[in-house]
């Protein structure tokens, strides 16, 4: 990892994007592959961002929910 690197997952660190962290390096080397703009490639990571935080705030809730255990038959 370059110095840039370390910067920018400092940065999604005290910004609490933590899945910003984890996806920049595979989907900045897509958007290089796929020759996307620079849009497009903040696109990217801020949906990535954005369905991490609903997938874990689903989880959350349906933990917080209480519901009962399902019991097999």
């Amino acid at each position: 990892m370059n110095i840039a690197h370390e910067r920018v997952a400092e940065l999604c660190a005290q910004l609490k994007l933590t899945t910003v962290a984890d996806v920049l390096p595979h989907l900045a080397q897509k958007a290089i592959t796929d020759d996307i703009s620079l849009t497009e490639f903040l696109e990217s990571v801020l949906k990535a961002e954005q369905t991490a935080r609903l997938s874990r705030q689903r989880t959350t809730l349906t933990r917080l929910a209480s519901f009962p255990a399902e019991v097999a038959p």
